[in-house]
């Protein structure tokens, strides 16, 4: 998934389900098949989602932070943003869950969903904190995807100078990490 190779990622997924022996590697796989779904804004992401939301843990941080997090992104993927109070709840949780990965991919999709409502002050913080996180724990491939975040966040307080910065350096970071989306 990550560098934007979804359909090969999905692929690799799937191969992961049908292998996997335990309740967490299956939850674990499922995850990782529904970001890929959800990226090729395939209709069966939705299916995913709701399997995912009955098996999840409601105990684990990790699986609430998880849960928060896709159902943010199922909804961008799909041009709706329904789940940002949920999002805003689990903000409080995403310290306390010890995966990197985790986190930052939490901390991403909150902060597209605040800028695109237009919780700049709100993006900007969150990005900051992505940026801390991905760059202490060297999650490089969130930095593209972060920085992009941070950029719009900082064009809509018209901090339109730094803005351009930021593009730049998450256009480069794109480049570095042979990330084709941006």
């Amino acid at each position: 998934h990550a560098g934007s190779h979804d359909e090969e990622a999905l692929d690799l997924y799937r191969e992961a389900l049908a292998l996997s022996t335990t309740p967490e590697q299956q939850r674990d796989a499922r995850w990782g098949e529904l970001v890929c779904t959800a990226a090729l804004e395939l209709p069966e992401a939705h299916t995913l989602l709701d399997v995912l939301r009955r098996t999840v843990d409601t105990t684990a941080v990790r699986d609430q932070v998880r849960l928060a997090d896709k159902q943010l992104l199922v909804g961008l993927r799909f041009g709706v943003i329904r789940h940002l109070a949920e999002s805003r709840a689990a903000t409080e949780l995403v310290d306390r869950t010890d995966d990197p990965f985790v986190r930052c991919s939490f901390r991403t999709v909150h902060g597209w969903a605040l800028a695109l409502s237009a919780h700049y002050d709100e993006a900007l913080l969150t990005t900051q904190a992505l940026l801390h996180d991905a760059s202490e724990h060297r999650v490089d491939l969130s930095l593209p995807y972060a920085l992009a975040v941070h950029a719009v966040a900082l064009a809509g307080l018209r901090r339109l100078d730094e803005a351009i910065e930021t593009v730049d350096l998450s256009l480069h970071e794109s480049k570095r990490l042979h990330d084709v989306t941006q």
